[in-house]
């Protein structure tokens, strides 16, 4: 099976080079719903194999790395083998797993819908940056179009996907939104989480 997928990805890979990127940018000027040609396909590719090679998913193989198009077994779904700093969150439940947490440690809320590119781009991003801070941070994932999820967008007022919401002490501190690399992320969580 992994045979099939470094298949799949060196095709990928073989469009990620530089004299490929005209294929993508080409069509629209170099940016893509306000993002660069290069951000806006890897979170394309990412969306396309999970709709193509749905199989890959449910066996919890996920795409470690785009370019180098390696793949990392893990524990679940999430590219991080320790889950609990990274986890799924709901309306019923965003309470405990959010509110109540965050009297405790930070919580990142990543508000995300899967036909989002822009979301599957910034999700290593995410993770990257979670992991950096080795468990004083978590991460809960909130996929807006399913079941009630859209209502906790409403009540903090997301305008746009990706929007990443930090909350500390059962507040809301400080939201970004679009892809931003991890080292990025890392900086705004320290600025904003002290």
């Amino acid at each position: 099976m992994a045979r099939n997928f470094a298949k799949i990805l060196a095709t990928i890979q073989h469009l990620l080079k530089p004299a490929n990127k005209s294929l993508i940018s080409g069509v629209s000027g170099g940016n893509v719903g306000g993002m660069d040609a290069d951000t806006s396909l890897h979170g394309c590719i990412y969306g396309i194999f999970r709709k193509i090679c749905p199989i890959a998913v449910t066996n919890s193989y996920v795409l470690n790395s785009y370019k180098s198009c390696n793949f990392k077994r893990i524990s679940s779904g999430h590219p991080m083998a320790n889950t609990n700093l990274i986890y799924d969150v709901h309306l019923h439940e965003f309470d405990q797993k959010v509110i109540e947490r965050s009297h405790q440690i930070p919580v990142l809320v990543d508000f995300w819908a899967d036909w989002c590119s822009p979301c599957h781009a910034l999700a290593p991003h995410l993770y990257q940056a979670i992991e950096s801070f080795k468990g004083t941070v978590e991460l809960a994932k909130l996929e807006v179009d399913e079941g009630e999820n859209m209502k906790l967008a409403g009540h903090y007022r997301v305008r746009g996907f990706p929007t990443v919401i930090l909350f500390s002490k059962g507040e809301a501190l400080a939201h970004f939104s679009s892809n931003h690399p991890a080292r990025w992320i890392e900086q705004w969580i320290q600025e904003h989480a002290g």
